[in-house]
């Protein structure tokens, strides 16, 4: 169809338009977006690029191009797009696995048909297990004559999405709704033990090894500290994360909790600590940045999930317990968030009416997983004490 050698995007969102079509294009990609948005879709198919503005650190502009966009449900041409593609990412939310799986086994079936080269699906969705989930509904959907040939043909691949893009910044301020307002961070871990063929020259595509210690640096100190920022920011009536992280006595708590963290990742990892000191120093950096405007609201948003035994606040205090760390900035942390209520955040509201109707060791107990005979239990309810007078 086209010379140029080509790349497919599941989602022109924040992080397929924000952060991957910026990468592949820059590397001489032409990028294909597959969207639901018929509006959008038909928007990036006539004007073939779109604004990309870097707000933090040394602002700057630039066009996005080559690019061209297909609605989902055109599963003709998604699959033959799919039998030349280099490479293929999701970046569609979690809840689209299973429909995206019926274009995208399409396009692998032609493959194996025409015994096309091995292809790595990059899977950048902010779900655990996603990949396993993704290679699950598409397996399904394989050709019988092909199914010994699927494991070998195609890569299910973890990723680490770093970089910020709050959907609010798309298009707000502009009549151009193509434009999309980012950071500069550029860099995408990827799961080298999982690639099923090398992957093209992506500048930023980082294939890496370990990639469990990859996982845990991303959920235990970029998602908990943003977490801890976005809660304890709403307890003082802060709007945005860069406003909280100015808050000397906020700061204090969550780079407390980010030291916690990083003395248990080296231990548990055999990392090098000046190497997660200097990421800390570059996320609150980061959090810092006011031209994303990203807000507390977002971040955080739906607690019963960011609450979850093995999620990024508990699980950071898991794993900083079982390396004999105490987690006592990681238990304000834990308790903002179960103080945490916001009128449009249904699961807050849930929570909180869990907190009324049942009980805080309750709780504690069935969403956190941790029991009332525990140390965490006590230094939780101990920092809820503590901050239902935080701020006054």
């Amino acid at each position: 169809m086209i010379n140029q050698k080509s790349v497919l995007i599941f989602g022109a969102g924040s992080v397929g338009r924000g952060f991957l079509g910026d990468l592949c294009t820059a590397s001489g990609f032409l990028c294909w977006f597959v969207d639901t948005d018929a509006n959008l879709v038909s928007q990036l198919e006539i004007a073939r690029q779109y604004t990309l503005k870097i707000v933090c650190g040394q602002n700057s502009e630039r066009q996005i191009s080559p690019v061209r966009a297909i609605h989902a449900t055109e599963t003709e041409g998604i699959s033959s797009i799919i039998e030349n593609a280099e490479l293929i990412f999701t970046a569609a939310g979690g809840s689209a696995l299973q429909h995206l799986a019926v274009p995208l086994a399409a396009g692998l079936n032609k493959r194996l048909m025409v015994n096309a080269p091995p292809v790595n699906i990059l899977v950048c969705e902010n779900l655990p297990h996603a990949e396993t989930a993704l290679r699950n509904y598409t397996q399904q959907l394989i050709s019988k004559e092909y199914a010994d040939s699927f494991s070998a043909k195609a890569g299910f691949v973890r990723t680490v999405i770093g970089r910020m893009t709050p959907v609010a910044s798309i298009g707000d301020h502009t009549t151009d709704k193509l434009t999309i307002s980012t950071e500069e961070y550029a860099v995408l871990p990827v799961d080298a033990d999982a690639l099923v063929a090398p992957l093209p020259r992506i500048s930023g595509i980082q294939a890496e090894h370990n990639f469990d210690s990859i996982i845990a640096q991303k959920l235990f100190l970029h998602n908990c500290a943003h977490a801890m920022l976005a809660y304890l920011g709403s307890l003082v009536h802060i709007e945005t994360i860069a406003e909280v992280v100015q808050i000397s006595a906020i700061r204090e708590i969550v780079v407390n909790a980010m030291n916690d963290v990083i003395a248990a990742l080296a231990a548990e990892y055999e990392l090098q600590n000046d190497k997660l000191i200097d990421y800390r120093d570059s996320l609150m950096d980061r959090f810092a940045c006011t031209a994303l405007g990203d807000t507390c609201k977002r971040v955080g948003r739906d607690p019963l999930r960011k609450l979850q035994a093995n999620d990024r606040l508990v699980g950071a205090a898991r794993l900083v317990e079982k390396h004999a760390i105490s987690p006592e900035a990681l238990s304000i942390g834990i308790a903002a968030a179960l103080l945490y209520q916001e009128h449009g955040d249904e699961a807050s509201l849930m929570l909180q009416n869990q907190i009324r109707n049942h009980g805080i060791v309750k709780v504690l107990r069935d969403v956190c997983g941790i029991s009332q005979h525990e140390l965490l239990c006590k230094l939780v309810l101990d920092s809820m004490d503590m901050l239902s007078n935080f701020g006054q």
